[in-house]
């Protein structure tokens, strides 16, 4: 199991590799992953809550599918307003239970 792990790993390290401008590479592990791209006329931007919880998780509703593709959980208000502004979301959202 240990050697699958090392294999899995080296693997995304290869993978990862980029051009570092001084010669040479760069391997690049803490990237920030980008979300899933928003398309309006396919997706509907959305807030998905649990009943029990009241955990709540942005992200989009595949129109043709009615699959919800998670994005970013929302702990606070600031939450909501950076997935918003990073999306260019200005319509209310629809809520899923």
């Amino acid at each position: 199991m240990a050697v699958r792990q090392k294999q899995s790993f080296f693997k995304t390290l290869r993978s990862t590799r980029d051009i570092h401008p001084k010669g040479g590479t760069a391997v690049r592990l803490f990237q920030k992953s980008r979300g899933p791209g928003y398309d309006a006329e396919k997706q509907i931007p959305a807030i998905k809550r649990s009943i029990c919880t009241g955990e709540a998780v942005a992200g989009f509703l595949d129109r043709a599918t009615g699959k919800f593709s998670e994005v970013v959980l929302i702990r606070t208000q600031k939450d909501l307003d950076e997935f918003r502004r990073q999306y260019g979301i200005e319509e209310t959202m629809k809520t899923i239970y």
